[in-house]
């Protein structure tokens, strides 16, 4: 769309969006408040023109983090706290489902991460979170399974040192997902 669509106040909306809650920057009242504050200026330039998008919708923004609703509920929260705050902003809660490659087989010559954008969901769907769950459970395991086998092929190498002082717990410091349980 190109940032002019920005400058001028007619990008409308952006169903594509992590927090914290993954590997995102801000956190969800960060990006409520950023996007609320875009939405007061769409609303304000566009207020009485005539155009194709409704007047009453200035801004939409989806929360997608990875394999988590989480943000999703906290903004429920905070904008049921504060709706007059929010009101020009309209709200698609979602995830980035993290799914298997089924389809590609063995054609590949490398790992490909393949995600799922899921939008227009219930975050407080009891089974939607059971699944979450479980899918969390599964990449801790996996991500803990990648770290045991590269630190024993480190053994075998000139840095062999390095192996004995590698764990879980370092590396989720540099990494904002596996801080989360996500990666």
């Amino acid at each position: 769309y190109g940032l002019t669509g920005i400058f001028h106040r007619d990008f409308r909306i952006s169903l594509h969006n992590h927090t914290i809650k993954s590997d995102g920057k801000m956190t969800v009242q960060e990006l409520l408040d950023q996007a609320a504050s875009y939405a007061d200026e769409v609303a304000k330039v566009n207020k009485g023109k005539m155009t194709v998008l409704a007047e009453d919708s200035p801004f939409t923004i989806a929360i997608t983090d990875h394999d988590t609703v989480d943000g999703c509920k906290e903004a429920v929260k905070i904008i049921a706290a504060n709706p007059e705050k929010y009101k020009n902003l309209r709200v698609v809660f979602g995830t980035e489902l993290s799914v298997e490659n089924r389809v590609l087989g063995n054609n590949l010559t490398k790992p490909v991460p393949i995600h799922m954008l899921v939008n227009c969901i219930n975050p407080f769907d009891k089974n939607l979170n059971d699944f979450l769950d479980a899918t969390k459970v599964a990449r801790k395991d996996v991500a803990v399974k990648f770290f045991e086998e590269f630190r024993a092929e480190l053994q075998n190498t000139q840095v062999k040192n390095v192996a004995s002082r590698l764990s879980m717990d370092e590396a989720r410091e540099f990494s904002a997902t596996l801080e989360v349980g996500l990666n």
